[in-house]
């Protein structure tokens, strides 16, 4: 089985948890959380499925189901045109179709805090200008 924790640490993938892990509120759930991870992506999701397949599910774009359909060799229909079920082998091929959001480069905390001189008479109660 994959964790696709460590899938989108390693690309630098955005994921969020689903909403299910929330409900849940026993421990042991929190073993299982490579269950809830969901990958997101610009046009839809992707989250595990069962041992060695993942899910795409995509969000009614029918122009990126249509690619889908052409480019990825081993899929299957889940649930009509939006739900593919495909094997972790095609992972990268899925994503460039789907457009996983990327976390920000850099540290966010790490910013510039210099204020311009302009802010800072007019902080001070003195005419700017």
């Amino acid at each position: 089985m994959i964790d696709l924790r460590d899938v989108c640490a390693e690309k630098r993938w955005k994921f969020k948890y689903d909403e299910a892990l929330k409900a849940e509120k026993h421990w042991t759930t929190w073993s299982k959380a490579p269950y809830y991870v969901e990958i997101m992506c610009k046009y839809g999701s992707i989250y595990l499925w069962e041992g060695n397949f993942l899910v795409a599910n995509l969000e009614g774009s029918p122009r990126i189901g249509a690619r889908f359909k052409r480019e990825i060799q081993d899929f299957e229909a889940v649930q009509g045109d939006c739900v593919f079920k495909f094997h972790v082998k095609d992972l990268d091929s899925v994503a460039e179709l789907l457009k996983p959001r990327k976390k920000r480069e850099g540290n966010p905390l790490a910013f510039s805090t210099q204020v311009s001189s302009g802010d800072s008479e007019a902080r001070k109660g003195g005419k700017v200008g």
